[in-house]
C-alpha cells in the first residue's frame, strides 16, 4: 500500500481495467467478486445504476444496480481516507500519457513484428502444450501464425450455425491447421443454459449471462486434456484495435449507450417500476469526457473499457478451468500499436489481410464451403427449456407484464415455437415473410439473460433476510 496525500491507496487499475475491483463505499469491503461486497442486511437498489445495467446489459461507469456497490474504472486508484471511507480517483498523468500515445501513427510492418515478438516471447517461457481457441478469424489466426512450435498447439473450435460442423468458424479453423502438424478438435455446443447458476456464482449481478457457452466450451475442452494447468492464449478484443470496431459520435448523455457495444443484448429500462427523472451517472460522465468525444480512437478505447466488465469472462472462465491465460491484445503497447495504424490500413483490416497473404493464411481466397449463420442461441433454447423468470420476485424492479412477455417468447410455448419455425422457413421470401407472425425469441432471450442475474440477486437477498 502507498500513501497518496492524506489517504491510503488500496488498489490501482490498469489502462483497461482488465481486472475488476468491486467495493462497498459504505462498509469499506473490497473484492474481485461483486457478491462478496453486497451488504444484504442493508440492501437498496441503485436505480440509476439499474437503468444503465438494463440499457447496456452490464454494470458501467463505476456503478452497479446495488446502492453503495461500485467498481474501480480504468487508470484509477481506490483510496481510503482516515475515516475508512472508500472513493476513487482517476490517474490523471496516465490518462494524459494515453492521449499522447493515441497521436503516434504506426506502420503495419512494425506492428506485426511487435505482436509476433510478444507472442513468441510468451511461448518460450513454457515447454508445455498450449491451448488456443481457434475461430479462424483474424485475431486467433494471427496468434496461430505467430506461435512457432505448432506441434505443441492444441486448437479447439466451436461453430455457430445450425449444422455446427459446417459452420464458418469450424471450416476456417480446419483449413488453417490442415497444413501443420497441429492438434485440432471441433467442439459441439448447445447445453449452456444449464450453467446459469455457475455463471452467477462467478459474476453475480455485474453482467448479463450470455457468456455461458464458454463454460460449456471449456468444460468439454477439459475432457480432451490431462489434469493440470495449461498455457492458454486468447485473442481478446484484438478486433477493436485492428479496425473492426467503430463508435459513432457521442453528442448527448443518452449516446453513451453506444459505447456499450451491446449488439442488442439488453433489457428495456422503460419497464422499470420506478422511473428516473434524470440519470446523473451518464450526465456526469458525459461532461467529464466532453472534450474527448471528437476523437474516434478515444471513443473505441472508452468502449472497450466499458465492455471489459463483460468481456473479462474470456479470461476469467478459462482460469476457472485451471488455464493460465495470456491475452496479448489487451496489453497497452500492443493494442495502441494496432489502434494507431492509419484508417486506410485498418479499413477492412487491410494490414492483417496483407500479412496473411504473405504467410499463406489468406483463407478468404480459398474455395471453402461453409454456413455463416449464427443460430447458437436459438439452438440452446430448442435444446432445453430454461426456468421462467418470476413475475413476483422481479416485480419490485420490473413490470410483471414485461416479465410475462419475456417468458412467453422463449420458445417454451407452442406459439413462440410456431413463430420461430415460420420465420425460419420463410426467411428470404420477402413478400411472404411479411405475413409470418413476429418472432421475438432472441429479444426475449437477451432480456432474460440480463434479468436472470437480478432475480438470483433478489433470491440471495431474501435468503439472507428470511
Amino acid at each position: 500500500m502507498h500513501l497518496l496525500g492524506k489517504v491510503e491507496r488500496i488498489e490501482e487499475s490498469d489502462w483497461l481495467a482488465t481486472q475488476t475491483f468491486f467495493f462497498n463505499s459504505h462498509t469499506g469491503k473490497i473484492s474481485q467478486s461483486i457478491s462478496e461486497v453486497i451488504n444484504f442486511a442493508n440492501f437498496e437498489w441503485n436505480w440509476e445504476g439499474l437503468e444503465n445495467y438494463l440499457s447496456i446489459g452490464y454494470s458501467v461507469l463505476g456503478e452497479t444496480p446495488v446502492k453503495n456497490v461500485k467498481f474501480l474504472q480504468a487508470n484509477s486508484h481506490l483510496v481510503k481516507d482516515k475515516k475508512g471511507q472508500l472513493t476513487t480517483f482517476e490517474n490523471y498523468d496516465k490518462e494524459q500519457e494515453l492521449l499522447g500515445k493515441l497521436e503516434v501513427e504506426t506502420q503495419p510492418a512494425e506492428v506485426v513484428e511487435l505482436l509476433r515478438s510478444k507472442i513468441v516471447s510468451w511461448e518460450r517461457k513454457t515447454d508445455r502444450p498450449i491451448i488456443l481457441p481457434l475461430s479462424g478469424g483474424y485475431d486467433s489466426r494471427f496468434i496461430f501464425s505467430a506461435l512457432q512450435d505448432k506441434k505443441r498447439l492444441h486448437c479447439f473450435t466451436y461453430g455457430l450455425s445450425a449444422d455446427q460442423a459446417k459452420s464458418l468458424e469450424v471450416v476456417r479453423a480446419k483449413s488453417i491447421v490442415e497444413a501443420f502438424d497441429t492438434n485440432w478438435t471441433f467442439v459441439a455446443l448447445g447445453a449452456f443454459n444449464e450453467y446459469l447458476d455457475s455463471w452467477y456464482q462467478v459474476f453475480g449481478c455485474s453482467t448479463h449471462a450470455h457468456g455461458m457457452y464458454h463454460i460449456e466450451f471449456y468444460e468439454k475442452i477439459r475432457t480432451y486434456l490431462n489434469r493440470g494447468a495449461y498455457p492458454f492464449v486468447s485473442g481478446l478484443i484484438g478486433d477493436a484495435w485492428a479496425g473492426n470496431v467503430q463508435i459513432s459520435q457521442i453528442s448527448t448523455p443518452s449516446d453513451i449507450a453506444k459505447l456499450g457495444y451491446s449488439h442488442g443484448l439488453r433489457a428495456s429500462p422503460e419497464h422499470m417500476v420506478r422511473k428516473n427523472k434524470s440519470n446523473h451517472i451518464l450526465e456526469k460522465y458525459f461532461e467529464q469526457k466532453k472534450h474527448l468525444w471528437k476523437s474516434s480512437k478515444y471513443r473505441v478505447v472508452e468502449s472497450m473499457r466499458m465492455k471489459m466488465m463483460l468481456l473479462k469472462y474470456l479470461m476469467v472462465i478459462p482460469r476457472e478451468f485451471d488455464f493460465e491465460v495470456f491475452a496479448p491484445f489487451i496489453e497497452e503497447e500492443s493494442a495502441l500499436a494496432m489502434h494507431n495504424l492509419s484508417n486506410e490500413q485498418k479499413q477492412n483490416r487491410k494490414w492483417q489481410a496483407d500479412y496473411f497473404e504473405s504467410v499463406g493464411l489468406d483463407i478468404e481466397n480459398r474455395m471453402l464451403e461453409f454456413d455463416n449463420g449464427n443460430t447458437l442461441n436459438s439452438q440452446s433454447l430448442k435444446h432445453q427449456r430454461i426456468p421462467l423468470l418470476s413475475e413476483k420476485l422481479l416485480g419490485e424492479i420490473i413490470s410483471p407484464n414485461y416479465v410475462a412477455w419475456i417468458n412467453k417468447n422463449l420458445l417454451n410455448t407452442a406459439k413462440s415455437k410456431f413463430s420461430y419455425r415460420m420465420n425460419s422457413y420463410l426467411k428470404g421470401k420477402r413478400l411472404v415473410h411479411r405475413l409470418a407472425p413476429k418472432d421475438n425469441h432472441l429479444e426475449a432471450y437477451f432480456a432474460y439473460l440480463v434479468l436472470n442475474p437480478l432475480q438470483k440477486l433478489i433470491e440471495e437477498r431474501n435468503s439472507h433476510t428470511s
